[in-house]
């Protein structure tokens, strides 16, 4: 799968020399492929597929390879929607064509598939790179040359797997996008991250609004000539950045405070005349 065309390509294409048979086999010799990068199939999403099938029967058919330790029986290796929805719909067999794959080449037909679907989750997608590294010993330029895409998107997908519970669990939720998980990604102190999340959830930051935070709670946490503070302003400061955290959720834009406990100001930032306007109305709202 050198080419990088193979993502354009149908299945039968671009694994013609693996294909077999093609015939009707009951549902029940038919099991999920261990391999299966994709998790998140929606039962909604099923359902109506099944709705379809129920009418016009299964149009494509799924692709199977036979498990070598039980003869008549078969390994999904993709159309598991149509499989599933086949299932709901009440049919007892389905058209399917039987493939000659080794485990590589079945994750390879899996991952084909589902990334030929926008709706793959990025999860998915990272978990299957993933696989692939640690059970074919692959590096990241060798998955990106298997499956025809750039080394840099597998890395960028992999960097995702590296997030903490929390941050996983939104994404896998659907409560943040892949560009919120980007922006997360970027703030290395754990307990700015926990804040930054919860400020995408609460208050509904965009990505731009996300990368923005991210940024100023990195500059915050540069390195600056050492100087004592005396007991007093250290519980100042402490009290102040707790403060600012609770305005910028509330606002939704970096706050920062310059000066000291005397003397000093508050900059607020916004970057266009639209959150200039959203800025003012939720200062002034009674």
């Amino acid at each position: 799968m050198g080419s990088r065309r193979a993502l354009g390509r149908g299945l039968e294409n671009v694994f013609a020399d693996t294909l077999g048979a093609r015939r009707s086999l009951p549902l029940t010799s038919i099991e999920r492929n261990p391999r299966q990068p994709r998790q998140g199939i929606s039962d909604a999403d099923v359902a109506g597929l099944a709705e379809s099938i129920g009418r016009h029967g299964v149009l494509q058919p799924i692709m199977v390879s036979a498990r070598d330790d039980q003869p008549g029986r078969y390994y999904l290796v993709a159309g598991e929607r149509r499989w599933r929805a086949a299932r709901l719909a009440g049919l007892t067999e389905v058209p399917a064509t039987i493939v000659a794959v080794d485990d590589r080449r079945q994750l390879e037909l899996a991952l084909v598939e589902n990334l030929q679907r926008t709706d793959l989750s990025p999860l998915d997608r990272a978990q299957a790179y993933r696989v692939m590294m640690n059970e074919f010993d692959l590096t990241q330029e060798g998955v990106a040359e298997a499956l025809g895409v750039s080394r840099s998107s597998v890395a960028n997908a992999l960097r995702l797997l590296s997030l903490d519970v929390a941050s996983l669990a939104a994404l896998r939720g659907g409560e943040i996008t892949e560009g919120h998980a980007r922006a997360l990604l970027s703030v290395s102190d754990l307990a700015a991250r926990v804040r930054l999340l919860a400020a995408i959830k609460q208050q509904g930051l965009s990505v731009r609004e996300a990368e923005r935070w991210a940024e100023g709670s990195g500059a915050e946490r540069r390195k600056r000539p050492s100087r004592r503070r005396s007991p007093d302003d250290e519980a100042w400061r402490r009290e102040v950045g707790s403060a600012v955290d609770r305005i910028q959720r509330n606002l939704g834009t970096r706050v920062r405070v310059r000066g000291g406990e005397k003397r000093g100001r508050v900059e607020m930032e916004y970057y266009s005349a639209e959150e200039l306007t959203q800025l003012i109305d939720r200062l002034t709202a009674a």
